[in-house]
């Protein structure tokens, strides 16, 4: 009775991968993935389909956002080590700047 049991538990966690994926990685689209798998994923193209969905990037919306609100602070810093890694000033300096940067 208990490997039964055990045995629904997988099935039922194998059939509903593609949502858990989806859940786990906070996909924008969990509950349209988590509909299609509830519809289609007993056929197989269905299944796939979800879980392909479920594991599909989402880092052009983040990387859009980004690029629509950049930080002056980090901007300022990235330049000011890329001068410090080609040397063009000195530690000494690049702590002194950076010091500045931050307390604005």
């Amino acid at each position: 009775m208990e490997s039964s049991s055990l045995m629904v538990w997988v099935l039922f966690g194998a059939y509903f991968l593609p949502s858990l994926v989806a859940m786990l990685r906070r996909h924008d689209n969990t509950g349209s993935i988590f509909v299609l798998n509830l519809l289609l994923g007993w056929t197989i193209l269905g299944w796939v389909i979800g879980l392909v969905w479920s594991f599909s990037s989402q880092k052009e919306r983040v990387q859009t956002v980004q690029q629509s609100t950049p930080d002056p602070i980090t901007d300022q810093l990235e330049r000011l080590a890329n001068l410090k890694e080609r040397e063009v000033i000195t530690d000494k300096e690049f702590t002194q700047q950076k010091e500045k940067i931050l307390n604005q």
